[in-house]
């Protein structure tokens, strides 16, 4: 979305916006097939809060495929670093009939439970 159509929103109301981060690290983001890089989220949230739109709120998951206990840090600290107004974590909640591409994903390639709770932690 550029800034020509966020513009656009905000003229007719837009003040809140959710980011679906969920991860910066590319690995990860293959995996899940959602890539969004550090600099493109920087560019989207430097745009809103040009217009004006200071309610950003950011999501993160957790137990995504390639995490592991240090890899976390990485997009948590970057997404500090933009200071949203609020930061929702949720754990990845393999769901495969939701979309095509959940369905790719192969159940041997998720986290243990263990490893899932050790992300959490």
């Amino acid at each position: 979305m550029g800034p020509a159509r966020l513009a656009m929103l905000t003229q007719h109301g837009l003040s809140r916006v959710s980011l679906c981060v969920q991860d910066f690290d590319p690995q990860v983001q293959a995996a899940i097939g959602r890539t969004q890089s550090r600099d493109l989220t920087q560019s989207v949230v430097d745009d809103l809060r040009v217009l004006g739109v200071g309610a950003l709120n950011f999501d993160l998951l957790y137990g995504l495929l390639f995490q592991t206990p240090t890899t976390p840090a990485a997009p948590l600290d970057a997404v500090l670093e933009m200071q949203p107004r609020r930061i929702a974590l949720f754990g990845y909640a393999h769901v495969p009939w939701m979309s095509k591409r959940r369905s790719l994903i192969p159940t041997d390639a998720l986290l243990k439970p263990e490893a899932r709770q050790n992300l959490f932690e």
